[in-house]
């Protein structure tokens, strides 16, 4: 009973923050690039296929994480970008 009201107490603080935008977390191994929003079950790999101009994504989220505002489709959407902003730093993509 104790961490069902913890969970709705967090869940309400979240949806209080209209402006929340978390930092996501953008990490490189080999020829992947994984991007997670810590504190949630959002995650993502991006790997670059050979002889192809784009990145490819794998692993990645399916459901909302009841904890925050931050829906899986909007997740998604600012990890395309900040995976694609680090491919174009590493070369990977023009």
């Amino acid at each position: 009973m104790t961490l069902r009201a913890v969970f709705q107490i967090g869940l309400h603080y979240a949806h209080r923050m209209p402006g929340f935008d978390p930092e996501l977390s953008v990490e490189v191994y080999g020829n992947r690039i994984i991007v997670t929003l810590p504190g949630t079950s959002y995650s993502v790999t991006y790997v670059k296929p050979r002889a192809q101009l784009w990145l490819a994504a794998t692993d990645m989220v399916h459901e909302d994480d009841p904890r925050i505002a931050m829906t899986s489709a909007e997740f998604l959407a600012k990890a395309w970008k900040v995976a694609n902003d680090r491919a174009r730093d590493l070369g990977w993509i023009v």
